[in-house]
Order: structure tokens, then C-alpha cells, then sequence
């Protein structure tokens, strides 16, 4: 299923799956026929959303799952795919399941279910109704847009369920063709802003939402570890620096008279550098700190940079923390430093904060039963692995092996075997990860509690074509979401 999926692209020679695209709109009808195919009710709604559904037998929220199925230009075949996989495939398992607990289909029955040609998976038959099987609710959703790359405004999808869409201006964000999303939406027949809002699902109809995504790091690999819960998403902040000096011929000036920007800048970069070092981040805030971007003018080889049009020296920073205690004192600390090189060194400064956005903490419940799910299913996984049902190089309704080279990138290379088998589940990390990166899971935490599971990924490459997941690292993360939604469907 990841590599079909992974096969729609706007583009044939790079996978790039944009918001409201052909591709985009090919993508939400595949997963929606996955999601019917696993027994779920399942529709897309306005804002493209797709869900999957299955209303237990029991009066009471449901338990949400799933990721986003937009990608970068040039992107991969796992980041926000793998969660809506997933979560589709633990889903059938447990109908699968209630289904042989309950005789309505033998165990015979139930591992002989054809694959279905075109879905290029099993389809459960017609004939069982998962919601009489199941006794709590469950909802997959397949985000529509959570990297932004059309509107350069993130997590729409997520958004809209969240109930904090219109509320946050996206509608009024503007395309590459000066296009709003709003007239985006009008255009797809997707209803007036009233009808947008509708979308939001009330609290009181969430019990949790919990996201299996790649790590998108080389965290987990570097400890040779499949899975670790994820106890926080990093706040961020998004700094604009100018340091202006006196632009000059670089022989006839002498240094002592200078008044050059690119110094300055260098010890500022440095100065940030000190400020986010490893030591007393033990305890787990994931402080990342980054320069982006260095750009001088007049950028010639013979020429002091100064400030001609724009000119100086301009600089990005990018300060990441799950506390934003120490997140805002990084901000202060580095404007500080900016201020104190431009006094010593003569040099005009200036400083803008373009984008902040506070840190969102996983519920400390949901990452307790994510942890215990992940060692609760090493059994189950160990199980599958040794039975071959998710061998290296499975061959998929195209005849393409999911291990082959991809369509979109180049050939894997294999993870080394976790050692002790499922022990590895358990021991994982030292504790739960911080995620510097986003997710649709910030938007849902304002709806309900969340929780995230992170699986190793190759070198922690991610939004590339070389971004990859092996066979069994999905297998594993796929064996502890069913168990968290077995606990969930038991309670």
C-alpha cells in the first residue's frame, strides 16, 4: 500500500503530491477505498479530509488515528503515508479479529482473504458489519494539506477537525497564482465558511488521537531501536537578522577602519551556536538551534559587504524547544549577542521575530499506553517477522517489490537487526523523544489528548526521495498501534 500511494504524483519523475492536485484528489479516493475495503464508512470531506470510520457498538467518543497524504516537491513515500497506512491496516486487524471472536468468519477464512487486484490489498467481505463487531469507535483520517506548500500555510486538514481553521487566517492565505484558499474551496464546491466550520469535531466526540509517523531523525537508528513514544512537539521561532555596515573596496580599506557586516555575522552564528550547545539539556527539551540562511551584499570577491539597496548582511535563525521557557530565553540571548557584536564592531543591527508558535505536549496517559502497547506487541512482531508475512521483498499488485528500488529514489539499504528480538521494543530510547518537526498532532491536541509514536527511518532522512522505512520497522509500528487500539477497544 505505501509504495502504490507512494506511485501518484503530480510529477512521473519525482513524487510531489500538492494540495488539491490531480494526484492529490487520486491519492484521498485510493485511501478511501482502502478505508471501505477494512470495513470503515468512509468519505471525503470539504476540505479534503479523508475519513474512515467505524461507530462501535457502545455509546461514546472514538479514538482517532492517522496522518497526513500531501507531500513535498521531490518528497517520499513515508512521511504522514505511513500513519494513514497504518492506521487503515490496524484497524482491519481488529475487525478481523472481533469477526473470527465472534464466528462470523473462521480463522481459515480470515487468513485466506484474496487480494483485490486493484486495491492491491484484501478487502474484508461485504457481508461483515464492523460496527456490530467493535465495541468502541474508532476514525482514520488522511490529512489533506499539512505541509503547506500550495498556500504556505500548514495543517489545513488538521485544522478544519480541529475546529481552528477559520480562526487562524489560512482562508485568506494565498497560492503561487494569487489564488485564496478560500476561492480554492469555493471552486471545489466545498461550501461558504459556515460550512467549513461545521467540520470541527466537538471535543465531547474525541476520546484521543494518537499519529505513528516516521522520526524524521537518526535518533532511533543511532540507538538501533524500531519505535519510541514521542512526549512533546518543539515550540519554534523564526528570527530576521540584518547587521549593515560600510561597504568598500577590499584593497584600499584598511582593516582598522572597516566596518564589515560578514565578521560580525560569523560571530553571532557562533554566539548561537554556544547558546544551544548539549549540557544541561538532559532533560529532554530537544533545544535545536540552526541559521538557515547567510546572504551579503553586494556578494563580489573585491567588495567589503556594506548597505547598498538592501545590502549588509542578512541571517535566518531557527530556535526549536519543547519548553518554551527556555525557547523565549534563547530568543533573548541571541538578540542580546546580536546587539552586543553590532555595539563593539560599529555596526547597524536590526531584528524581527516572524514566526513563533508555542510548544504542544503529548498527554502523559496516551504516551504511558503508546509505551506499553510498543512492548505488549514485540510478540506479535517477532511473530510476523518469523512467519514471513512481512518478508524484505514482497512482491505488491504491480509486481514491484516493497524493498525494490522505488519509483521515486534510490535503492534501500537495510537496517541492521534489532537486537534481542523484541526485547529492543521495550528498551527503545531512554525515554520518550521530542519532535522538533510538526504534525497534524499539535492541531488535534487542541481537540483532544494526544499522543505520537516515532519509527526509525533510514539516516533520518526525510521529505527526499531517499526518505525510507523498512518492511519491518513498519510492520513493528503497525503491530503497536493495534495493540494501543486493542487497549482502547477493550476499555
Amino acid at each position: 500500500m505505501l509504495q502504490k500511494l507512494g506511485a501518484v504524483s503530480d510529477d512521473p519523475a519525482v513524487l510531489t503530491r500538492t494540495y488539491l492536485s490531480p494526484a492529490h484528489r487520486q491519492a484521498a479516493q485510493l485511501l478511501k477505498a482502502w478505508m471501505q475495503a477494512a470495513g470503515m464508512d468512509s468519505w471525503v470531506d470539504a476540505i479534503g479530509n479523508v475519513h474512515g470510520r467505524v461507530e462501535g457498538s457502545l455509546p461514546g467518543p472514538a479514538t482517532f488515528t492517522g496522518s497526513h497524504y500531501d507531500t513535498v516537491v521531490d518528497g517520499g513515500k513515508y512521511d504522514g503515508a505511513l500513519g494513514i497506512i497504518a492506521g487503515i491496516a490496524a484497524v482491519k486487524a481488529l475487525v478481523l479479529e472481533a469477526a473470527v471472536a465472534r464466528g462470523a468468519l473462521t480463522r481459515e477464512e480470515a487468513a485466506r482473504l484474496p487480494v483485490d487486484p486493484a486495491l492491491g490489498t484484501t478487502a474484508l467481505p461485504t457481508t461483515l458489519n464492523a460496527s456490530a463487531l467493535l465495541r468502541r469507535s474508532l476514525r482514520v483520517v488522511g490529512f489533506a494539506d499539512e505541509e503547506g506548500v500550495r498556500f504556505q500555510s500548514t495543517y489545513l486538514g488538521s485544522r478544519a477537525l480541529a475546529g481552528s481553521l477559520a480562526a487562524s487566517g489560512a482562508l485568506d492565505a494565498r497560492d503561487g497564482a494569487g489564488v485564496t484558499l478560500r476561492e480554492a474551496l469555493a471552486a471545489e464546491g466545498a461550501g461558504d465558511e459556515a460550512a467549513l466550520r461545521a467540520l470541527g469535531v466537538v471535543p465531547s466526540a474525541a476520546r484521543a488521537y494518537v499519529e505513528v509517523h516516521m522520526e524524521q531523525g537518526p535518533v532511533l537508528e543511532a540507538a538501533n531501536s524500531r519505535l519510541a513514544a514521542v512526549s512533546g512537539i518543539a515550540g519554534q521561532a523564526r528570527l530576521a537578522m540584518r547587521l549593515a555596515g560600510s561597504q568598500g573596496h577590499a584593497g584600499t580599506v584598511p582593516m582598522a577602519l572597516r566596518r564589515d557586516p560578514l565578521p560580525g555575522a560569523a560571530e553571532v552564528v557562533l554566539a548561537l551556536e554556544r547558546l544551544c550547545a548539549p549540557g544541561e539539556d538532559g532533560a529532554g527539551t530537544g533545544l535545536v538551534c540552526t541559521v538557515g540562511t547567510l546572504a551579503l551584499w553586494p556578494g563580489a570577491s573585491n567588495v567589503i559587504p556594506g548597505r547598498v539597496l538592501e545590502g549588509s548582511v542578512q541571517l535566518s535563525m531557527d530556535i526549536r524547544s519543547r519548553s518554551d521557557s527556555e525557547r523565549e530565553a534563547k530568543v533573548r540571548e541571541s538578540v542580546a549577542a546580536l546587539e552586543g557584536v553590532c555595539a563593539r564592531r560599529r555596526l547597524d543591527c536590526e531584528w524581527e521575530l516572524r514566526h513563533q508558535a508555542p510548544a504542544v505536549l503529548a498527554d502523559e496517559g496516551v504516551t504511558q499506553a503508546l509505551m506499553a502497547a510498543v512492548a505488549a506487541s514485540a510478540g506479535l512482531t517477532d511473530a510476523i517477522l518469523a512467519e514471513g508475512l512481512a518478508p524484505n521483498t514482497p512482491a505488491n499488485a504491480d509486481g514491484e517489490g516493497a524493498d525494490e528500488e522505488p519509483s521515486h529514489g534510490s535503492p534501500p539499504a537495510a537496517h541492521a537487526p534489532a537486537d534481542g528480538g523484541g526485547a529492543a521494543f521495550a528498551a527503545a530510547v531512554a525515554g520518550p523523544l521530542v519532535s522538533g518537526a510538526g504534525h497534524d498532532a499539535a492541531e488535534m491536541a487542541r481537540l483532544t489528548r494526544m499522543g505520537m509514536l516515532f519509527v526509525r527511518c533510514r539516516a533520518g532522512v526525510s521529505h527526499s526521495p531517499l526518505e525510507y522505512v523498512a518492511p519491518d520497522d513498519v510492520a513493528a509500528a503497525t503491530a503497536a498501534l493495534h495493540a494501543y487500539l486493542a487497549g482502547e477497544e477493550a476499555a
